[in-house]
């Protein structure tokens, strides 16, 4: 036992609370009754601030030693007694916590008291419910503060590893704060000082511990987080320094694979905005510090969200108000991560919901007179202004006169009518047809007798699910308005590819694809082998849409559109998990009533490979074949 827990150190007390200590020590296990009164004239001695001045805190150790040297002990004839105990117990736990503050223990004591303390806190939980379902706030902040105060302390190496093996004390940790939470105005900093310090989420074990603590799953752990958030985000004056432990607490959370979806879908990314917001339009609360690790905390999740649903999170949480707020109001040079939080945004231009909200927010932007500000005019200002604008522009024009266009599905007909104007299949709901004999002739020759079936059970567009109908007609038109203004590159890259590709059968459709890639924003178009589609949708899906391009015999082209899906979790064995980039490819293939297109592009390679044309000559001939065309109509 190291000499401080020795209780011949009581006699360098004062007479009265020597007597008191001396009394507590004695009756420890034998009269807890009147051992609460002892601990109550120590406790209250040891709270003035003269006590310090003398520097007796540490004499009455002995006394905390012996309140908590036996929890396994404890007399539990009748629940009476055990209540009037484990008020002394409170009481020895607080004195723990005053001679904590005041003085250094050696870390020698600490680990002679640890087996005590310990016991004592799983003997609370355990007498307020198996699961901490009825623990009283007092109780959780002072496991809060006792814990806290051990793990600050001076210590060797072995005693800190020692406290941090010790099975359960994260859990017990987690399931303080969770229900310190329901006290709004609790202090959150001694929390997340101790979460900060003991929970290492690199640790598979701290991690579980920590999940536990919350309720078990994802989900619980999710909740208790954003619940902080909102707590925080509803009043002005929470202790800043509480808040910055927990947003770096938080930034460890994001990094965490596993959690970081269960965030996102517990909504963590408006009352975040919330939080910013509220530093932000209050000069006096503005903390530069704060207000980055806020923008840092939005950056990562943005970077590693699994889709769109996030950002329209974000835009109803007033993002761009708060990114113009901080970067004009307070005259700061750059707003910090504005280029990965803005840059999320074009990636999802396709999307009909996401330019819905953008729109508000833009409108929102303008009301707060940023737009006309030198901050909002740098680079990454400039480049989302015109990518938004652009796609909002689009969005207008769908919405007053865009119709859907189709073809008949039969590959011989070359009828074009609005959508709503044909039949559809009744058995796969996919393919739509002019008259009852265009589907009867599908049927016989055109293999949808083989396809029926695929169509019925195969999503037609992979990771789709959550993309609304609305959304889909949007990116079809998006892709139509494309094509039309790109048609020239278009034919220049095609004739490209077929020149290079020359061994190939030109008589064939039926090598090369067109891809409009939307992944970053800004179109970009490639041509490329048909044989790489297969790694794209799949080889039975694959070989049906190059049948089908077959049969149209030059009257169909291929078209592939890549949109951005956000990221996933992949396991890649061995405990390793990595967040990767989702496309999500879309095929649209695109008709026209003749072969004229293809058979130009033929013309025009075989007069190439003659020798008696310039290559200039070539491409004014593939400009004019581009721009004499018909304009095609999605499949």
């Amino acid at each position: 036992m190291h000499p401080s827990l020795e209780t011949s150190n009581l006699a360098g007390l004062p007479f009265e609370l020597r007597n008191a200590a001396e009394s507590a020590c004695r009756n420890a296990t034998t009269e807890p009754a009147r051992v609460k009164d002892d601990l109550a004239a120590l406790e209250k001695y040891l709270s003035q601030p003269t006590s310090r001045e003398t520097n007796q805190h540490l004499l009455v150790l002995p006394v905390v030693y012996k309140i908590l040297e036996h929890p396994d002990n404890v007399f539990l004839e009748t629940s009476a007694m055990f209540g009037v105990y484990t008020v002394c117990v409170r009481s020895a736990l607080r004195l723990l916590v005053l001679i904590a503050k005041a003085t250094t223990i050696p870390s020698e004591a600490i680990s002679g008291l640890w087996p005590g303390v310990w016991g004592w806190i799983q003997l609370h939980c355990i007498s307020l419910g198996p699961d901490g379902s009825f623990m009283e706030i007092e109780i959780a902040t002072l496991h809060i503060q006792v814990l806290s105060s051990i793990s600050l302390t001076r210590g060797s190496r072995t005693l800190h590893r020692s406290i941090d093996e010790t099975p359960g004390y994260r859990l017990e940790v987690t399931r303080a704060w969770k229900w310190i939470l329901q006290n709004k105005d609790a202090d959150f900093g001694a929390i997340f000082d101790l979460m900060g310090r003991v929970v290492h989420l690199n640790n598979t074990d701290h991690f579980h511990e920590m999940l536990a603590g919350s309720g078990g799953l994802l989900e619980d752990l999710a909740d208790l987080v954003v619940l902080q958030l909102k707590v925080f985000a509803a009043k002005v004056d929470h202790d800043m320094g509480g808040q910055l432990l927990f947003l770096r607490f938080l930034c460890s959370l994001v990094r965490h694979s596993e959690l970081h979806d269960a965030l996102l879908g517990a909504g963590m990314i408006m009352p975040l905005v919330d939080l910013v917001n509220l530093r932000v339009i209050n000069v006096q609360l503005l903390d530069k510090t704060f207000v980055d690790m806020c923008f840092d905390v939005l950056a990562k999740s943005f970077r590693v969200a699994p889709g769109f649903p996030w950002l329209i999170q974000a835009l109803k949480g007033g993002i761009l108000v708060t990114l113009g707020d901080y970067g004009c109001l307070h005259m700061l040079d750059k707003t910090p991560h504005l280029d990965a939080i803005l840059s999320e945004f074009p990636r999802h231009l396709y999307n009909y919901s996401v330019l819905r909200h953008l729109e508000k927010a833009m409108e929102d932007l303008k009301k707060a007179d940023h737009v006309l500000t030198v901050n909002l005019r740098g680079p990454v200002w400039s480049m989302f202004f015109r990518m938004v604008k652009g796609k909002l522009a689009l969005r207008k024009v769908f919405e007053v006169r865009y119709k859907s266009m189709k073809f008949c599905d039969n590959i011989a007909c070359c009828t074009a009518l609005p959508k709503a104007k044909f039949r559809r299949c009744s058995q796969c709901n996919s393919t739509y047809y002019c008259s009852p004999e265009c589907q009867i002739a599908d049927w016989d020759g055109g293999q949808h007798r083989n396809l029926c079936s695929h169509y019925k059970h195969t999503p037609i567009v992979p990771f789709a699910m959550n993309i609304s109908r609305r959304s889909k007609a949007f990116l079809r038109y998006l892709v139509h308005y494309d094509y039309v203004k790109h048609k020239e590159e278009i034919f220049i890259l095609r004739h490209a590819f077929m020149l290079t590709h020359s061994s190939m059968p030109s008589s064939s459709p039926c090598y090369y694809y067109t891809q409009f890639d939307y992944t970053a924003g800004d179109l970009r178009l490639e041509v490329l082998p048909i044989d790489r589609l297969e790694s794209l949708i799949g080889r039975h899906s694959a070989h049906m849409y190059i049948s089908r391009l077959a049969l149209g015999a030059g009257k169909t082209q291929l078209d592939v559109v890549l949109t951005s899906q956000g990221y996933v979790t992949l396991d890649l064995g061995g405990g390793s998990r990595e967040k990767r980039a989702v496309m999500n490819p879309w095929m649209f293939p695109m008709r026209s009533d003749s072969a004229r297109l293809y058979d130009g592009l033929c013309d025009i390679l075989t007069q190439g490979q003659d020798g008696n044309v310039s290559e200039a000559e070539v491409k004014e001939r593939v400009r004019a074949l581009a721009k004499d065309s018909r304009v095609l109509e999605i499949h």
